[in-house]
């Protein structure tokens, strides 16, 4: 079995200027080898899911994700070993480099019992994510920190998050190197919040609670006009207190 872990990636190798070594893995969001989502709550970004942009959309690199995939579904006792050895050997390399390390479990997926397995495997080191999974909060403990994703079908469970210290992301219609809005709204609340950019880098267990991690949309213009349409991609000059 090839490597489980993805060491180098667009995203992650910014969080490099903060001395931290970041690695993740990268699942299929839908296997092949049988259909099952790993992204159970995905709705609408199903549809336009990075698994289909840049370097993703490789025949080699979506293969990889696949057969990790298809390891973790048949066996996730050795799947955790397996990874736990490649994160081991990670973290040697960061602390050789005088770096720190941080594991962000699932790139493309949403497989929260994964990351918990992995954070308590490791207690010393940092593990991360982005979810849409409901009751993300009760999930968020220790050394694994999550972000809620906002999306067309999960305003009143964004407003819940946020209630409970996990911030949320907001994927808007901007291009990028386009700003970002400095304050907006959640569907449903009626204040503005502080809006982070969340592609400055990727540690998000760094962002302070009660924010709004701002994304630019990654991915063609033709997408983008798609995902705005589908009500993925919010408009950043409009606040909205549509309760949903």
């Amino acid at each position: 079995m090839p490597n489980i872990l993805t060491t180098r990636n667009y995203k992650l190798d910014k969080s490099k200027g903060n001395d931290v070594a970041t690695v993740g893995i990268s699942l299929a969001p839908v296997t092949k080898g049988g259909g099952r989502s790993m992204c159970p709550s995905a709705g609408t970004c199903a549809k336009f899911c990075l698994d289909g942009t840049g370097r993703n959309v490789t025949g080699a690199a979506h293969a990889a994700r696949i057969r990790r995939t298809q390891f973790w579904l048949r066996d996730p006792k050795g799947f955790i070993e397996a990874v736990s050895e490649e994160i081991q050997h990670e973290q040697r390399k960061a602390e050789a480099n005088g770096m720190t390390l941080a594991v962000r479990a699932n790139i493309l997926s949403d497989q929260a019992l994964l990351a918990l397995m992995l954070a308590k495997r490791h207690p010393d080191l940092q593990f991360y994510d982005y979810t849409k999974l409901p009751f993300s909060w009760a999930r968020m403990r220790g050394n694994y920190h999550l972000t809620y994703s906002l999306d067309t079908h999960n305003h009143a469970e964004a407003r819940r998050a946020m209630a409970q210290g996990v911030n949320v992301a907001v994927a808007f219609d901007v291009g990028r190197g386009g700003e970002l809005p400095e304050r907006w709204t959640l569907p449903g609340e009626s204040h503005t919040r502080t809006v982070l950019d969340g592609d400055a880098n990727d540690l998000r267990y760094l962002d302070p609670a009660g924010h709004i991690v701002g994304l630019r949309f990654k991915g063609s213009k033709d997408k983008r006009r798609a995902a705005v349409q589908a009500g993925f991609v919010f408009d950043p000059t409009i606040i909205t207190t549509q309760a949903a």
